[in-house]
């Protein structure tokens, strides 16, 4: 999953567009939820200008702060005031599709030797020819047009891809999804009167009869409160009505098409989403979405033997058992090679 990690990564592109789909799968968040991303701490050394994926396990506690445990060269270069050069930061990884044409090319190592194989999974056997997915502009601006035509390099629609957001870019993603709740499957538009407890149906919000400005109602509706029917701690539900349908399905994220590109460069770059469509995947897209979840091998916390290599630094454990496991998701863990590609 190594090479997937790095080669892989997708980035909305700076002053351009590009259409992607969100692909869900279960992982367990810091708080302990079932959710459909999967949540790491990365840090990068501005000194060696390498980083790579804490090794602590970390869980949010009662306060929503985050508290790790374990072992991790970089937090410890932080804990011990000798991090200045050390960022931390708090990622959230989404599996995607990028949905363009490609060209399929034998993967190379650094001779120019051709990689393959060395195992045989459900999609590949022992011996076959590795191939990387090339983006079209950038293979023709790697190779030349003509050779790409001249090479009969296959050509295919869609990457598997992986995408981590900073609070920020988050924050934008997260409000874009909320807006999308406005619209239903149908086509038309949906509307909320009513916030009711998801225990006993009570009405707690009538949108049309309370004093309550919006901001007031989004604030209540964005956290616990007690429902004064059955008492009960809960977080309100609410009742959609659609002006097209007697069926309201609000659309979610992962049912639709975005195109996302960003402004400026670094850490003050803005994402932008342009527009969706509620559409379903061509059929050559769908068939690169693996059958189980794969980004919590794709970011398997980094060995404290490795970290040590790419900070140029000792490993403090050295002498110590500083292996760790990576949480079990199957009974049967997938090898690279399950990947489709």
């Amino acid at each position: 999953m190594t090479m997937f990690r790095y080669r892989n990564r997708f980035k909305p592109p700076v002053d351009d567009t590009a259409w992607v789909r969100l692909v869900a799968h279960d992982y367990t968040a810091f708080n302990g939820s079932t959710v459909p991303f999967f949540e790491l701490i990365e840090h990068f050394n501005a000194s060696v200008y390498r980083g790579h994926i804490c090794s602590k396990i970390w869980k949010e506690n009662e306060e929503g702060e985050l508290e790790g445990t374990g072992k991790c060269i970089s937090c410890k270069k932080l804990d011990d005031g000798a991090g200045k050069d050390t960022s931390f930061r708090h990622l959230t990884a989404f599996l995607l599709l990028h949905l363009d044409w490609y060209y399929k090319i034998p993967a190379t190592n650094e001779d120019g030797e051709t990689l393959t194989y060395s195992k045989d999974s459900k999609y590949h056997k022992a011996g076959d020819t590795i191939f990387d997915r090339v983006h079209e502009e950038a293979a023709f601006e790697e190779y030349g047009r003509r050779a790409i035509k001249r090479g009969g390099y296959e050509r295919v629609f869609g990457n598997l891809m992986h995408w981590s957001l900073g609070s920020n870019h988050l924050d934008i993603l997260s409000a874009y999804g909320g807006r999308l709740e406005q619209h239903c499957t149908c086509g038309g538009k949906i509307d909320i009167p009513i916030w009711e407890c998801p225990h006993c149906g009570h009405e707690v919000i009538d949108v049309d009869q309370t004093d309550m400005i919006k901001k007031e109602i989004a604030a209540m509706v964005d956290k616990e409160c007690r429902c004064p029917s059955c008492e009960e701690r809960m977080y309100l539900t609410p009742v959609h009505e659609c002006d097209s349908c007697d069926d309201p399905t609000p659309l979610e994220l992962w049912d639709v098409n975005l195109l996302v590109g960003r402004t400026g460069k670094g850490t003050s770059s803005q994402l932008i989403i342009h527009d969706f469509e509620y559409t379903d995947l061509p059929e050559e897209a769908e068939e690169l979405i693996p059958e189980r979840p794969i980004l919590h091998r794709v970011f398997a916390p980094d060995s404290l033997e490795y970290q040590a290599k790419i900070l140029k630094c000792r490993n403090p454990w050295s002498d110590e058992d500083t292996r760790r496991n990576v949480e079990d998701y199957d009974d049967d863990e997938p090898e690279d090679g399950d990947i489709p590609t």
